[in-house]
């Protein structure tokens, strides 16, 4: 309940971070508090403050379920924003290296309108490795 008071606050990341590792000490799993402040990310559309989230957590070897990342890749997909698309794809296939499932290639097609040779080429170019 603390923790989420702290970040309906708005205290940085930074600060949140540190509380989670003290909190942590405290016996409060680490996992649970993670998922409290991405769920309220989520909520606000934090695309950023979650991404240096979802990181954070990688680092702590925290578990990171792949549909923790769907939020943001619907949105950018409803948006048709490919540049954000690609960089959250980015960030699902090579830092946390997840697969990717049908939910995830379902949200990339709906980026380029189901021309799925745009999308491969344009990730390409980005250097984000996603095959057909």
């Amino acid at each position: 309940v603390v923790f989420k008071h702290m970040i309906i606050a708005g205290k940085s990341l930074d600060f949140l971070f540190s509380s989670l590792t003290t909190l942590s000490v405290l016996g409060i799993s680490p996992q649970t508090l993670f998922e409290e402040l991405l769920r309220l990310q989520i909520q606000r559309k934090s695309w950023e403050d979650m991404k240096t989230t979802v990181l954070e957590m990688k680092k702590r070897d925290c578990v990171i379920k792949l549909h923790y990342i769907y939020p943001p890749l619907a949105d950018f997909a409803n948006e048709k924003d490919i540049e954000g698309f690609s960089i959250w794809l980015s960030l699902l296939l090579e830092d946390l290296k997840l697969e990717a499932d049908s939910v995830v290639v379902e949200f990339a097609l709906r980026v380029v309108d189901g021309d799925s040779k745009a999308l491969l080429k344009h990730l390409n170019e980005k250097g984000v490795q996603f095959t057909e």
